[in-house]
């Protein structure tokens, strides 16, 4: 696969995943539509960026590219998910490798 292969399938395979957290109540319909614009502005942002770097001219791309800049960084937070998502439950004990390991050996 091509980065650009990557990119999109990365991107195909975050909407989908969205789409089904929403469909079995993991996340509610308003924070399903807005990761859903963000995975889809961030896809027009990516074709955007590679009509600028096709730009000859290093300072129009330069000049472009920091136009863009703003957007570019606030959609690099939390783009395919919610920042929460992502955090692991530790609950009361910590998350750490020799809890993990412990537990494995001794069978909790």
């Amino acid at each position: 696969m091509t980065r650009d292969e990557i990119v999109d399938t990365t991107y195909q395979a975050a909407l989908r995943l969205n789409r089904i957290k929403a469909a079995f109540g993991l996340i509610d319909d308003k924070m399903a539509q807005a990761i859903e614009e963000r995975i889809k502005e961030a896809v027009i942002m990516m074709k955007q960026i590679d009509e600028i770097v096709k730009e000859k001219d290093a300072t129009v791309q330069d000049e472009k590219l920091k136009e863009l800049q703003p957007r570019i960084n606030q959609l690099s937070i939390s783009t395919i998910c919610e920042t929460d998502e992502i955090k692991w439950p530790a609950g009361k004990r910590r998350f750490n490798y020799f809890n993990i390991a412990r537990d494995i050996l001794f069978k909790r």
